[in-house]
């Protein structure tokens, strides 16, 4: 009878848990203007169809179609504005919550809630549900497939052996990391010697490699060209491990480090059976080492978004270790939740670029006669996103009035250049201002 309540009570209390992180990341969607990706994925999903959407996708490295598929599809039903180009990623946020208490229920935990509450409470899964990005799509896909596989090697039949391949396909279609989840599930079968699973395993693995292999040799080479033109370089040194320790949930060393005591609780009370004990440490592990491995061998640049795939682990062990009902467990917990809730306060109040703000401004300034300069020029299109009639304020030999916008990746050297340039052709700085780090400088000439 407890058994069928606890059953009952997982999919309720997630579905709670879910619909409180969803108003949530709602609130929050529009609080954040939206920051350089943001802006080029819109570009991609707004303002194309979708063939010409997949011809221009591997011009950015990595890339995969089908979070920008359901952006653009969200985009055409609603229209835009900032927390629609958000809602997918909201909604996926949630879905992902959900799907955490689930797998948990699915594993045994008591109080399958928390490790969705923990989960939520993630600065990085608060941060990537309110970013018009691919990572809460891809996070749930995969979160899903390890579920789906959980109750594939309890009960290993055709049909839910078909929806994991279609979760993990889905889940490397919306980003190629995610693929490393597949891997774990895998591994775990085969240390568990139950080859029927790991049969399966392997066989909606090797389905989403091959469904995913057309994309790749098309876009491979366009990746290696784009990477070599950013000039990336992979980084690998002593502090990486420190940088990954850091910034894996987003709550900084403090956070980690309290993380580590919960570890510690729960392996001390032996709060995990063995058998989950491994399948969790291979979702942290083998993701880690998998997008390592990858970084190195494309020479790409280390970020932790790359390793969001741990997250749903990471709730777990924090779970099993509240429910050792240990008090030293307790106020580590505590202590951590503080520490996630103010990285995340800090994230959301800190000063961003706003390149709405600065096209604003920027437009106001050139006025009906005057002509608008990107600094660097190629980054016209950022604050033309924002406001169109920019890029019809080309700068003709007769304008008095210039105004100049320093992009927030470009350096002063390039906007003194560009003022030098326009001095020598008889123009004074009339008025500067800074807004969302952008530098907006308004020259005139009699």
């Amino acid at each position: 009878m407890e058994g069928r309540l606890a059953a009952f009570q997982t999919p309720r209390d997630g579905a709670l848990v879910a619909t409180c992180f969803i108003l949530l990341a709602i609130a929050l969607s529009g609080v954040r203007p939206l920051w350089l990706d943001e802006i080029l994925q819109l570009l991609m999903t707004s303002h194309t169809s979708v063939a010409q959407m997949i011809r221009e996708l591997p011009q950015n490295s990595g890339a995969s179609p089908l979070g920008y598929l359901i952006q653009q599809a969200t985009l055409q039903i609603t229209g835009y504005s900032l927390t629609y180009a958000r809602l997918p990623e909201i909604l996926f946020g949630g879905g992902s919550v959900f799907v955490v208490a689930l797998l948990a229920g699915q594993l045994g935990f008591r109080s399958p809630w928390v490790s969705a509450s923990m989960f939520a409470l993630f600065p990085l899964t608060l941060r990537y549900a309110t970013e018009s990005r691919v990572y809460a799509p891809a996070l749930f896909f995969s979160v899903l497939a390890t579920y789906l596989y959980v109750r594939l090697t309890k009960s290993p039949t055709g049909w839910l052996a078909a929806w994991y391949a279609l979760a993990l396909t889905a889940a490397v279609y919306t980003h190629p990391y995610a693929a490393s989840v597949g891997l774990v599930h895998v591994v775990w079968s085969i240390t568990e010697k139950d080859r029927k699973s790991a049969f399966l395993g392997g066989t909606g693995l090797a389905g989403a490699a091959i469904a995913y292999l057309p994309w790749f040799l098309w876009s491979k080479s366009i990746w290696i060209a784009g990477i070599g033109q950013q000039k990336f370089g992979v980084s690998f040194s002593s502090k990486t491990p420190l940088m990954i320790f850091r910034e894996m949930l987003g709550a900084g060393y403090w956070g980690s480090g309290l993380l580590l005591i919960l570890c510690a609780f729960c392996f001390k009370e032996r709060a995990l059976g063995r058998s989950s004990s491994n399948l969790i440490g291979f979702l942290i592990v083998i993701p880690i080492l998998s997008g390592l491995a990858i970084d190195a061998w494309f020479s790409y640049f280390i970020a932790a978004r790359q390793f969001l795939w741990i997250l749903p682990a990471v709730a777990l062990i924090g779970t099993a270790a509240v429910e050792t009902r240990r008090m030293g467990a307790f106020i580590a917990a505590g202590l951590f939740v503080s520490v996630c809730i103010l990285q995340s306060y800090k994230y959301f109040v800190s000063p961003r670029e706003d390149w709405h703000a600065a096209a604003v401004l920027a437009n106001q300034e050139a006025g009906s006669d005057g002509c608008f300069i990107s600094v660097p020029l190629d980054q016209l299109k950022l604050y033309a996103f924002f406001v169109p009639e920019l890029k019809a304020k080309g700068c003709k030999p007769q304008t008095s009035r210039v105004v100049l916008a320093l992009s927030p990746y470009a350096t002063h050297d390039d906007l003194d250049l560009a003022i030098d340039q326009l001095i020598l052709r008889g123009y004074s700085i009339q008025r500067e201002a800074t807004v969302g780090k952008s530098s907006i400088v308004s020259l005139v000439r009699p």
